[in-house]
């Protein structure tokens, strides 16, 4: 008997799976990472929203509704935070710590649901007449600290935004005037009087 012939189809090349050479995979790339930057762009947030982890500006970070806390920050040689219950239109708390612990009260609040945007005092590019040792060491430690929250609120999805230091703010603010302005009468250090300035009025 015969055998009988079968006429099999030829398998069609596919050019996508094709060896690309270097130069083509380098072109490919760069296409896909433009093209994923244009749609990243195209995620613009709808207006009064802010996105989680963004920096935000003074007027964009207002547009929250009550029921929130804000929180200022004063880096420096001890962290001066000060809290502040939009709700009741009160400070929370007022004090210096640690940075960690700093990051730590964050991270705390916005767990909660409750916190609606951090204040961060920017002294990096601020000139100083005076130009020791110690002052630089000091410069360098504000600037270690603003980029460590900085990153902290990205990777925590909490906005924030910087607030650079005027001729006004840069007063220091007095242990009296902070009572007869909010009513805080504990006992406060400069760094935290600092971080209340940089919310009263905001809340």
């Amino acid at each position: 008997m015969a055998g009988i012939r079968i006429n099999r189809p030829k398998r069609k090349t596919n050019s996508s799976m094709t060896h690309w050479t270097e130069t083509q995979l380098n072109k490919h790339t760069q296409k896909t990472s433009i093209k994923a930057v244009e749609a990243k762009k195209k995620q613009v947030p709808a207006k009064g929203k802010i996105m989680q982890g963004q920096a935000v500006s003074v007027s964009e970070a207002g547009k929250f509704g009550e029921g929130w806390v804000i929180i200022g920050i004063d880096p420096g040689t001890k962290t001066g935070i000060a809290i502040a219950d939009t709700t009741e239109k009160r400070l929370i708390d007022v004090k210096a710590v640690q940075i960690h612990r700093a990051l730590c009260i964050l991270r705390e609040y916005h767990d909660k649901g409750s916190l609606k945007v951090v204040y961060i005092e920017d002294s990096r590019n601020v000139s100083r007449v005076k130009n020791s040792a110690a002052m630089a060491q000091g410069a360098g430690s504000i600037k270690r600290d603003c980029s460590i929250l900085e990153d902290f609120c990205v990777d925590y999805g909490i906005p924030f935004t910087f607030i650079r230091p005027s001729k006004k703010s840069m007063l220091k603010m007095s242990k009296e005037w902070l009572k007869q302005q909010t009513g805080w009468d504990k006992v406060t250090s400069q760094h935290a009087r600092d971080a209340v300035g940089l919310i009263i009025g905001r809340y």
